[in-house]
Parts: C-alpha cells; structure tokens; sequence
C-alpha cells in the first residue's frame, strides 16, 4: 500500500515539547491520562502542518467540528473532546505563546457560520517551520480512529472515477530522490525558471534566506524539496475532491507539489 497508513506524525519541530509542557489542568480536560492527552493535541496540530509550506494568507485552515468529533470522541461519549484539544493548542500565558490561532472577524470573535463554514485555524507563527519531526502514535485508540479515517477517505476516493484512476497510476510512478531532485533544480536555476506564482527559483547553498532583498518573490530549491518529502516520505495522500472554493478539484500529493 502506497498511502500513508494515518499512525505516523509530521509535525514542526518544538510543538511536541511545547504540548508536554502544557499545565495538568489543561490536558486533564482532554482525557486523565496525560500522555493521551498530548497525543491528540500532536494529531490535530499535525492537521496543520502542510502549512508551513505556503504563503502567509493561504495558511487558515478549515477544521470540520464533525470530523474532529469522530476523531476524538470516547466510545458512545457525547462530550466534545475535541474543543478540549482546541482550547489546549490555544492556551497561551504573557510568556508563552499558543501552539494554533483562529481567524477572527471585525468584532474580534472566531469567524464561522453555522451550518456554512467552520472556523479557520492556523499555526501561531511562533510554531512555523518547515523543519519536520515524525512522532509515531503509541495508544491504540488514537491509532484506531486515525485509521477508521483514512479508511473512510480511501472508500470514498474509490467510488469517484476521478480519484480511483489517480489511485491505479500511483502505482505506476517512479518518484526521483534527493540528488536527482537538486540536480534538476541546478538545471532550472541556470535557466531562470519562475513558478505558476512568477516565483524565481532559487538554490540557498547554505545561505540564509535574509540573504535575499526580494526573499517573497523567490522559491527555494531546499524549501520545495523539503515540501516533496512531506508529501511521499511516508506515503501518498489519500486523493479526495476538494470543496467548492477550490473548484471540485481533486487534492492529492501531487497537485501539492511546489511546480
């Protein structure tokens, strides 16, 4: 099986340690057992994490409260976890900031709509990097209703006649590794290649990316590189139509791919 199985984690690196850290009396109010609690903090903050490789207003995120919940909830428990594992990732001091933010509207509340569109989120900026770490999930429930999920995904991918032909070519695609991938970026550079956005791509070379006057106006060899590995390394997303905003086009690992 070429799709990612649901029971590995990508996330910024210093969220984990940021979660483990939160007081008692937050994580409680998600389950009594600590260290389940801050599993599924690090599941829902992983939901966020192909963020951090886009532009600063393309990083809300719409959170579906229904797909939350049935990750979440406890058996035939009809309390919200969820809004505990929100209210964790939004906790913040004077000295700490919070690990997730969520889009208010002009009166200073979370913007949503009822029955129309839910609450965007995004990380803190304090939290973005694309430097990834992998946490491998340890309780059998999170790893449960994790892959009740991709499994939901995958039965629907295969009733569209879309996705379902993505999905047999999946196994016909040889993907290039490291090396070759810098090497055709070396070949791009030269030749003055820009991105769908007119982006000009460029290679750091051990710079730092304030080496750059017009950084926004770049795209960063090591950075897209960065974004193909979290897209394959551990496995091919679950293809799936998008929402009406995006057109009805199929998202999948390789329509997300920097171009």
């Amino acid at each position: 099986m070429f799709f990612h199985q649901g029971d590995i984690l990508q996330l910024p690196q210093g969220i984990k340690r940021h979660i483990s850290r939160l007081p008692k009396k937050v994580l409680k109010k998600i389950d009594k057992n600590i260290n389940l609690a801050i599993e599924k903090c690090l599941i829902l903050s992983s939901a966020l994490t192909y963020t951090v490789f886009y532009e600063e207003h393309e990083q809300w995120k719409s959170l579906s409260s229904k797909v939350m919940n049935q990750q979440f909830r406890k058996g035939n428990d009809n309390t919200y976890v969820y809004k505990h594992v929100i209210n964790a990732l939004l906790y913040s001091t004077k000295k700490t900031e919070p690990v997730i933010e969520c889009l208010k509207n002009k009166e200073g509340r979370d913007s949503y709509l009822q029955n129309n569109y839910s609450k965007l989120y995004r990380l803190h900026i304090s939290r973005k990097t694309n430097r990834l770490s992998t946490y491998k999930l340890k309780f059998y429930k999170n790893i449960e209703q994790r892959r009740n999920h991709f499994l939901k995904d995958l039965s629907a991918a295969t009733d569209n006649v879309i996705c379902k032909n993505l999905i047999h070519t999946y196994a016909k695609i040889s993907l290039p590794n490291e090396i070759e991938i810098e090497a055709q970026g070396k070949v791009l550079e030269k030749q003055k290649h820009r991105n769908k956005k007119g982006k000009l791509l460029t290679r750091l070379k051990g710079k730092s990316k304030e080496y750059y006057s017009n950084q926004e106006e770049r795209s960063f060899v090591e950075d897209n590189i960065k974004q193909f590995n979290y897209l394959t390394k551990l496995g091919y997303i679950i293809p799936k139509i998008g929402s009406s905003k995006s057109g009805g086009r199929v998202v999948d690992s390789f329509n997300l791919m920097p171009s």
